[in-house]
């Protein structure tokens, strides 16, 4: 009843799940971080079991800085330098990321199949 009165359709009991576990997927969905993107990759993850690959080319910190030199007497990591890490930024995609969600691993013994 908690789960319809607050998430409606969205969230249901799956096959044979026990109560506790149902208990703790209110939970974690009640308490849910939403709108960041540590939040999408928190999601992926729950879905997947693995965390997923996110790259925002609107974010410096993804994408770093034209000739930025890579190190200096005081810090020896200062950011990125172009043609060695990170990729292509653009400011006109604001709000945009690219995703990279990998299969969750499979179950031993199960030959792939399910």
């Amino acid at each position: 009843m908690i789960a319809q009165d607050f998430f409606g359709p969205r969230l249901r009991r799956r096959a044979r799940q026990s109560d506790e576990s149902f208990r703790t997927r209110i939970k974690l969905e009640l308490l849910r971080e939403r709108s960041t993107k540590q939040a999408l990759i928190c999601a992926v993850a729950d879905l997947t079991g693995r965390s997923p690959t996110v790259f925002e080319p609107g974010h410096c910190g993804d994408t770093g800085a034209y000739g930025f030199p890579l190190s200096s007497v005081n810090n020896p990591v200062l950011g990125f330098a172009y043609g060695l890490a990170g990729g292509w930024g653009n400011r006109d995609l604001p709000f945009q990321v690219f995703i990279t969600a990998f299969r969750p691993a499979r179950e031993a013994g199960t030959n792939g199949l399910g």
